[in-house]
């Protein structure tokens, strides 16, 4: 709150101290009218500053000969990170950026960030994952099991224990394929993260 108005505010319940009478109610209300009235009187006073030094810049740009107002018009400061550029992208439409702030708008949009003009073709959405390709890891991976005996040592190691007790067994089963299941998980993603890379 503006400490003139606090003042003011401050003053009017010293004079009316109780805030149901409508002599306080009165006096709160002048003090923000005065308050409201002093602001837009600054409020025009910055106006007319504005307006005259408007007015300067466009008779200081009438002095410019046009071959020097590129060089006075120029800014090297990036819009987009507020970073000074270190190089420079000007698209299409005009509208200049740093190579940084480009390249990541560019991976996912191919449009101006300022007038979304398009630049480039539309960006293509990462592939899905193709079931058939999903079947094909799977089934790799059980021909590798297969192959080097994972199954056939771990069930002669486990036979005893198994036989013992077949809720072991069940529960093992169930732990043996949620681990290989999550071992395939790992090689999908692994194969669609580096196709998306």
């Amino acid at each position: 709150m503006d400490t003139t108005l606090r003042q003011r505010l401050i003053d009017a319940y010293v004079a009316h101290p109780d805030g149901r009478t409508k002599a306080h109610k009165e006096a709160v209300k002048r003090a923000y009218e005065r308050t409201i009235n002093d602001l837009v009187a600054q409020l025009g006073q910055c106006t007319e500053t504005i307006q005259r030094k408007t007015r300067q810049i466009n008779r200081m740009r009438m002095k410019v000969s046009e071959d020097d107002l590129p060089e006075l018009t120029e800014d090297t400061t990036c819009l987009i990170c507020a970073d000074e550029m270190d190089g420079k992208v000007t698209l299409k439409c005009g509208h200049i950026m740093c190579p940084g702030c480009f390249a990541r708008h560019s991976r996912v949009n191919n449009t101006c960030p300022f007038c979304r003009d398009e630049f480039a073709p539309k960006v293509k959405l990462p592939a899905k994952l193709p079931l058939e390709s999903v079947d094909a890891m799977a089934d790799n991976w059980s021909n590798y099991t297969r192959n080097t005996g994972y199954f056939a040592d771990h069930l002669s190691r486990n036979r005893e224990r198994f036989n013992e007790n077949p809720a072991a067994a069940e529960g093992h089963i169930e732990w043996l394929v949620r681990e290989n299941g999550k071992i395939l998980m790992r090689k999908v993603k692994a194969w669609y993260d580096t196709e998306n890379d």
